[in-house]
């Protein structure tokens, strides 16, 4: 659940998602989906991870049902989770008990100026 920042022509809107994860046979690999809103629109995501120990990082490859796919590159330190794509980026921290997860996420159009985009929590139910 969260909410998108609000720009010059563009209000704020609340955004609504239920996350599932599965691992894959074999378990090298997580399926992440995300079915949902932001506002009135439905948005659908698929993503693949993976885990590389040499660099200690995930690899995420999202799918979306606008037509859009991206490739990101996560970590965890601490209780900080970091997120970085080309033109989207998160950063958020885990509660104690890790079930919750609360963040920012920024989009950028060059790589160099980031933009708040949509502040999240992300609440672990099962």
């Amino acid at each position: 659940e969260g909410e998108t920042h609000a720009s010059a022509d563009v209000p704020a809107v609340k955004v609504a998602f239920v996350d599932t994860y599965e691992w894959m046979p074999g378990k090298f690999f997580l399926v992440h989906r995300a079915n949902g809103h932001i506002g009135t629109e439905e948005l659908n995501t698929l993503e693949f991870i993976g885990y590389d120990p040499s660099s200690q990082t995930y690899t995420c490859h999202c799918f979306d049902s606008r037509g859009n796919s991206d490739l990101f590159h996560a970590h965890l330190q601490d209780h900080t989770w970091t997120i970085e794509g080309k033109s989207s980026r998160f950063i958020g921290l885990f509660n104690s008990i890790g079930n919750t997860l609360t963040g920012q996420w920024e989009q950028s159009s060059d790589g160099l100026n980031w933009l708040p985009w949509m502040d999240v929590k992300l609440t672990k139910v099962s």
